[in-house]
């Protein structure tokens, strides 16, 4: 039986459960989510909303994202865990880690790994969760493994290939995160993504990605210009050092971005009447930096995207591979080069000869926490750090 078919054959056992117990076709989930920029959100809050559509949920939120954000992404939650152990890395600005302030941060974490996964596992049989959902926490997999509960490892990397590339000193980091997610249940890969070097892993077949419908009079309406002016989306959670100079210069784009950037005569992202999703379907080229999250939003719209490289990040590779593959991507070396004329470089990419993605991973995932929670997902042997 294929992990992604179990859905369907799940069964309701008949065990005796405390007073205080949840119903028995109510999934308890811890959801784990690494508070490195909003990329971790976006993969987790639709395989949030895939499982309320298969299960009735119970939702606990581990993270130290905005709790405002957490909520209007996830929907309900039971409770909201602060933490600031879920940190992933140290920005400077989008594009730049503080490798000095994020080795700082791992030197602090790991003395006290042992403690941290303690306290989680407790708080894992405190809530009776019946499975953990990591992305991408090693301490999370850990702690569900000590508490006796299973868990799911999803994401489009990896923590331990991270701190081995940008962090590898000390040396003893990446052979410790491994560890832990060596203890998950299952661990599956997003596509594109980095390979999980050494970590037993699935793939996941179909990107996660919200899409939207083109609603281009609509957005046109809001910025007050004629449709056929071209429009820049400039997509940042986490502001580059430098203000591009597309934003100086004359030049004929409406621009759609970050609230800092209004006293340029960008309109702000939130003030849109559109959704998200709907807003990017409605542009004519995206600018952010080479992260999963947009490669996999712009390729399945059909936008092309204009990013800014990121050398010593060890996703980028993988991501902008798959979108040279599937979409049109013009690669930047940094936001000095963001200018009309970049803009009108990546819009006159030729399509790709093959098909665009169709999104839907989410599903796969969601089926895959079902079937881990069932106890329907396959055992693998015994794992060990190599």
């Amino acid at each position: 039986m294929r992990w992604c078919d179990v859905v369907e054959d799940l069964r309701p056992v008949e065990v005796t459960m405390p007073a205080d117990a949840p119903p028995a076709n109510e999934l308890v989930l811890l959801l784990v989510v690494t508070g490195h920029g909003i990329g971790h959100l976006s993969q987790c809050a639709p395989v949030i909303a895939a499982l309320r559509r298969m299960r009735s949920l119970k939702l606990f939120v581990h993270s130290g994202l905005p709790a405002d954000r957490l909520s209007a992404w996830l929907g309900p939650i039971e409770a909201l865990l602060p933490t600031d152990d879920e940190f992933g890395a140290v920005m400077i600005d989008a594009a730049t880690i503080d490798r000095s302030a994020t080795i700082a941060r791992y030197r602090a974490l790991h003395a006290r790994l042992p403690r941290a996964i303690g306290a989680l596992a407790d708080t894992i049989r405190d809530r009776r969760c019946g499975v953990v959902l990591s992305n991408m926490s090693y301490i999370a997999t850990a702690a569900a493994a000590a508490a006796g509960v299973p868990s799911v490892a999803f994401c489009s990397l990896a923590w331990h290939e991270i701190a081995a590339a940008c962090f590898a000193d000390p040396p003893e980091l990446p052979r410790e995160m491994l560890a832990c997610y060596l203890q998950a249940t299952c661990v599956l890969r997003l596509q594109p993504g980095t390979p999980f070097a050494g970590l037993p892993s699935t793939a996941v077949a179909r990107p996660i990605a919200r899409v939207g419908r083109a609603r281009r009079d609509e957005l046109a309406a809001w910025l007050h210009i004629d449709p056929a002016r071209p429009i820049a989306l400039l997509s940042f959670s986490v502001l580059p050092a430098r203000v591009p100079p597309l934003l100086a210069a004359p030049h004929d784009f409406a621009l759609v971005g970050p609230a800092e950037w209004r006293d340029y005569g960008v309109a702000v992202i939130e003030d849109a009447p559109l959704p998200y999703p709907d807003l990017l379907a409605s542009v004519d080229v995206v600018v952010s930096k080479a992260g999963y999250g947009t490669a996999a939003e712009v390729c399945c719209a059909s936008i092309p995207a204009v990013l800014l490289d990121r050398p010593d990040w060890p996703e980028q590779r993988y991501v902008v591979d798959w979108l040279h593959a599937h979409g049109r991507c013009l690669m930047v070396p940094s936001i000095q080069a963001v200018t009309a004329a970049a803009l009108r470089a990546g819009m006159a990419l030729p399509l790709p000869a093959t098909p665009l993605p169709i999104p839907g991973g989410e599903t796969e995932v969601a089926a895959a926490v079902l079937a881990v929670a069932g106890g329907l997902w396959p055992k693998a042997p015994d794992k060990r750090p190599p």
